[in-house]
């Protein structure tokens, strides 16, 4: 089951290697997305499917196929969507080869995003 995101809403989590969690967002309108994980420990890697509602969301892939959107890159992630159709947007982050702990936060329209020690840094 995918827990929802909240904009700008910080969620810290844990994950085991090789491991997957998903969470959703319903975007209402067409408009700028970013999705951020920041990993303070391992490497979460993130990405994204959107669709016209939860049930019709493909299940995005740690394999990086298939995905509309993904980045997975070691360090800090992100996924910014310029002009994002609106939707439901469903995140997978995967623990890539080791446990990882992160940070995860989204921000549609503009919301302001938390920035705190071990979150993260750099969105401007």
């Amino acid at each position: 089951e995918a827990i929802p995101l909240v904009p700008g809403t910080m969620v810290r989590a844990h994950l085991d290697a090789d491991r997957d969690r998903y969470y959703s967002y319903e975007l209402p309108e067409d408009g700028p997305l970013e999705v951020v994980v920041f990993s303070y420990a391992g490497d979460a890697d993130v990405y994204v499917n959107r669709g016209d509602s939860l049930d019709a969301v493909a299940l995005p892939s740690s394999s990086g196929l298939g995905n509309d959107y993904g980045s997975a890159q070691p360090g800090d992630d992100l996924v910014s969507v310029l002009d994002a159709p609106a939707g439901t947007y469903l995140v997978l982050v995967n623990a890539y080869g080791a446990a990882a702990d992160y940070n995860i936060q989204l921000s549609a329209h503009g919301s302001e995003m938390e920035l705190s020690a071990g979150g993260p840094r750099g969105l401007g």
